[in-house]
């Protein structure tokens, strides 16, 4: 009888043991969230980069880091990364992501700054026998002001303003006068 009740007493310190045990192990959206969490996001943000630029063939993260979001289950990856172009040119570009651990869905997706690296690397326009556009561009603009100015002029004698008397200004284009800084019908209607 003895026995008994020693193995009841135990049974029940097993039992009454056995949910501290349980809550103190992780989850396993604690133990595994980074590693889940990178791989979600990098899977996601590949997608992403293929979808907003169709000649990424290459996509590479070089740098990646973690930090918890804003309720437990969420993780905040941010990093950067490159891909290469399908006409050889590689592109970098900043990303950001948020993985729900609970879930396991991937949003607040965020590619950006995507820019060309080959002068980083020693590539240059120049070697793959590209023309250098800086001069055409250049006279383009220069032209367009020639041509703003030559119109401008050209509709000069309508925008005249003259003073009819002192104090008065009127202005021919707005068939209007004024006197001390504000609109006078006297003199408007009296000179147009």
């Amino acid at each position: 009888m003895r026995s008994l009740k020693l193995a009841l007493v135990a049974a029940l310190a097993v039992q009454s043991l056995a949910p501290v045990a349980a809550s103190a192990q992780p989850a396993r959206y604690d133990r595994d969230r980074d590693s889940d969490a990178a791989e979600a996001c990098s899977s996601a943000v590949q997608g992403e980069v293929r979808a907003r630029f169709p000649e990424a063939r290459d996509v590479r993260f070089y740098d990646r880091a973690l930090r918890a979001g804003p309720s437990y289950a969420e993780t905040i990856v941010k990093g950067r990364g490159e891909f290469d172009g399908r006409d050889g040119r590689i592109s970098s570009f900043a990303f950001g992501c948020t993985f729900n651990g609970r879930t396991g869905a991937t949003y607040a997706l965020d590619v950006r700054d995507v820019r060309f690296v080959e002068a980083e690397r020693g590539d240059n326009n120049r070697d793959r026998g590209d023309k250098d556009n800086g001069a055409a561009i250049a006279g383009a603009v220069i032209g367009a002001a020639i041509l703003g100015a030559a119109l401008a002029s050209k509709d000069k004698h309508h925008d005249d303003w003259f003073s009819p008397a002192d104090g008065v200004r009127c202005n021919r284009h707005e068939r209007a006068c004024y006197r001390d800084g504000r609109r006078s019908d006297y003199w408007s209607r009296r000179v147009f």
